[in-house]
C-alpha cells in the first residue's frame, strides 16, 4: 500500500475524492487491511452531491455482498459535501 497522504505522530489523514464506487472499494480494502480502527482518519469529498446523499446508506451501500464490512469501514469516515449556490431572484 502506498504511503498515507499525511502522517501526524503515527496517525494518518487520508482524503478521498472520486466516484462513490471507488471510495467504497478503497474503504473496504482499508477495512481488510485493519486501517479503520483509529490510526487513520478518512475524509470523503463530494463536490457536486447527488440528492441521494441525504440517505446515509447511499455512501456505503453496494451490490458486492460486502455491505456489512463497508458499513463498518465507513464508521471511520468524515463525509463532506459541497453543493453549488443557487441564486434566486
Amino acid at each position: 500500500m502506498s504511503k498515507p497522504a499525511a502522517d501526524v505522530g503515527g496517525h494518518a489523514v487520508v482524503i478521498l475524492a472520486g466516484p462513490k464506487e471507488d471510495r467504497r472499494r478503497f474503504m473496504v480494502h482499508a477495512y481488510d487491511a485493519g486501517m479503520t480502527t483509529g490510526d487513520y482518519v478518512f475524509y470523503t469529498v463530494d463536490m457536486l452531491p447527488d440528492e441521494k446523499l441525504i440517505d446515509a446508506e447511499y455512501v456505503w451501500k453496494g451490490n458486492d455482498g460486502r455491505d456489512a464490512e463497508a458499513r463498518k469501514a465507513f464508521e471511520a469516515v468524515f463525509h463532506v459535501s459541497h453543493s453549488s449556490f443557487t441564486v434566486y431572484s
